[in-house]
């Protein structure tokens, strides 16, 4: 299935609210923290703080994936769909208390090398409501 169809399903039918309450219950565990490399590809450093969601599972039986945001008062505004072209199999990255400018750096970040993953945003709101949130309009 194209990423792109996988987004557009996710942006109507994700469970928002109940994964919001799951992470304001059990908040996100730093694993790879901000301006750290990968632990295998030393040569992947990451622009923001990387983690998991204690408590859950995802596809490949790791914890569920999540971005960690500088705005923890924005909550769940979104999750980007990735490709891992390696293990062949998809995957959601949640991203919890991002700013829109964080969102557009873990965008960026999923394309960085395309040979290893893609990735398409499914956001919570439209990227301008988000900004307006992130600025207390």
């Amino acid at each position: 299935m194209r990423l792109d169809r996988v987004r557009d399903l996710l942006e109507t039918a994700f469970a928002w609210e109940r994964w919001e309450a799951l992470l304001r219950e059990h908040p996100p565990v730093v694993e790879r923290p901000h301006a750290r490399p990968h632990p295998v590809f030393t040569d992947i450093v990451y622009p923001f703080d990387y983690g998991y969601v204690p408590g859950t599972s995802s596809g490949d039986g790791d914890a569920v994936d999540v971005v960690i945001g500088s705005r923890p008062d924005l909550g769940l505004v979104g999750l980007i769909v990735t490709f891992d072209h390696q293990k062949r199999d998809y995957e959601i990255k949640l991203l919890w208390g991002t700013t829109p400018a964080e969102v557009y750096t873990a965008v960026g970040f999923f394309h960085f090398d395309r040979r290893r993953f893609e990735g398409v945003p499914a956001l919570r709101w439209p990227m301008r409501d988000l900004w307006r949130k992130a600025e207390g309009a």
